[in-house]
């Protein structure tokens, strides 16, 4: 009987990095928004200013850099002979994904 461990670590990254808004940018843009179709602002100054210092809930997370930054990958593939009893076989892969 024996048993394969195959593994590898990688890091992994987009091509292209897209530039987003920051939550002030966004909601100075809404609100430009609003105001040309005659509708009210929804995002005051003191808002906005919470929004930059990342207070009351308000913070100013960079989304896109969390979710599509560098990441980590690492891949483990363990194999057992394959075990044919009465057509049934075992197998295990795993893969581990963090970014």
């Amino acid at each position: 009987m024996s048993i394969t461990y195959t593994g590898s670590v990688g890091f992994s990254q987009n091509a292209e990095q897209q530039e987003w808004l920051d939550g002030p940018g966004y909601a100075y843009w809404y609100n430009k928004a609003r105001e040309l179709q005659g509708d009210p602002t929804v995002f005051t100054s003191e808002m906005v200013q919470k929004m930059k210092d990342g207070v009351d809930g308000w913070g100013n997370t960079n989304w896109y850099d969390k979710i599509y930054g560098t990441g980590t990958v690492h891949t483990i593939i363990y194999r057992q002979p394959e075990v044919v009893t009465e057509c049934v076989s075992s197998h295990l892969s795993v893969i581990w994904m963090r970014r």
